[in-house]
């Protein structure tokens, strides 16, 4: 399992080395520095190239055979999969790269999406450091499809902090390409109004339009996922409650120390709303018998979480409380890595993490 720590130290390193980001929360930079492009290269090769890890190896690697000698209008209409998704396969399937090119790819938007978010924050490699025991190790590497999907609601979060709507909206669609369930984030473009009686008659009908939108454009996907997630009951995500306490646990910090994040008036809102979405989860989960379906949604809020351990030491004015603020994130960070990697059900999917370039040299 060193592989996993190599990159959790890399970013420890850097997040205890360098100091608090140049750049102001509420300043959209969509561009990577020169560190940051080598980070990219190097999170891509670690996703994309990883050889029978995951939970689902085999599951992605049917789906790519599958699409093998199929013309590309049968591939894109294929009704169980996203057309994003689906045409990366075919390319990988088809013309060369196989499920190497889909995992590629897929990586490449995850760890492009992570790091442009994180470089927009206060400490960005602390951002990184908490991504790591959870986004990097399990999603991205576990969940292809949803982490590609992930990766643009990242982007599409930076452009909804600077109350570009339209692109916030067409990088959701791009992101539900991947995982129609990407699109339940679209309302969230709310955060940009301030709320008041007269604008929330007007988005009603508005939020209405979209929720039937959503229903039907995602009434197939709905219907496979009762019928297998809970009418079947074939999937069953252990350890739930402990992912939904790591969004909950920022999500109460945010809310206690609210007016101490000095975030623009939208990106109050955004954060407000992902910390009580964060919490409702856990009604949720009594209501609907798939553990699953709230796990997957879950992901969607993780955001909350990148944003809570990367700017709680920027509260702290004495820079040896804030060194402290950081250690005990870093120490936070690791023991949700160690436990899940030594004691989770589905770490020896995991375990050992092998990566085709090593696998073909020797």
């Amino acid at each position: 399992m060193w592989p996993y720590w190599i990159i959790f130290l890399i970013f420890t390193i850097l997040s205890l080395s360098k100091g608090a980001n140049d750049i102001l929360e509420g300043h959209t930079k969509i561009s990577l520095d020169p560190l940051s492009k080598i980070i990219l290269l190097l999170l891509t090769l670690f996703i994309g190239l990883r050889y029978q890890v995951g939970a689902d190896w085999q599951q992605y690697l049917r789906i790519v055979e599958r699409a093998e000698g199929i013309d590309l209008f049968s591939q894109m209409k294929y009704v169980s999969g996203e057309p994003g998704y689906q045409f990366i396969v075919w390319i990988g399937a088809n013309i060369a790269g196989g499920i190497f090119f889909v995992n590629m790819v897929c990586a490449a938007i995850f760890s492009y999406g992570l790091l442009i978010y994180s470089n927009r924050r206060v400490y960005p490699w602390l951002s990184m450091v908490a991504a790591t025991p959870f986004l990097i190790t399990v999603v991205s590497i576990g969940y292809t499809r949803q982490s590609a999907a992930i990766g643009f609601l990242l982007i599409a979060f930076n452009y909804l902090q600077e109350r570009k709507l339209y692109k916030y909206l067409i990088f959701v669609l791009l992101a539900s390409f991947f995982h129609k369930t990407a699109v339940i984030m679209a309302p969230l473009a709310i955060a940009i109004y301030t709320i008041n009686y007269k604008l929330i008659y007007k988005l009603v009908p508005v939020l209405i339009l979209v929720s039937l939108i959503i229903y039907f454009g995602l009434k197939e996907h709905i219907d496979f996922l009762i019928y297998g997630y809970i009418e079947l009951n074939l999937y069953d995500a252990k350890g739930l409650y402990f992912r939904l306490a790591m969004n909950i646990f920022p999500a109460l910090i945010f809310l206690f120390w609210y007016k101490e994040f000095r975030l623009t008036a939208t990106e109050k809102r955004i954060y407000l709303y992902l910390s009580i979405a964060s919490m409702l989860f856990i009604p949720l989960s009594f209501i609907i018998p798939s553990t699953t379906v709230i796990d997957r949604l879950a992901l969607y809020v993780s955001p909350i979480q990148l944003l809570v351990w990367s700017y709680i030491p920027f509260i702290f004015k004495r820079r040896d409380n804030r060194i402290l603020i950081k250690i005990g994130i870093v120490i936070h960070s690791f023991a949700i890595m160690f436990v899940w990697l030594v004691f989770g059900i589905h770490a020896q999917y995991w375990i050992p993490y092998k990566n085709y370039f090593f696998e073909w040299i020797m």
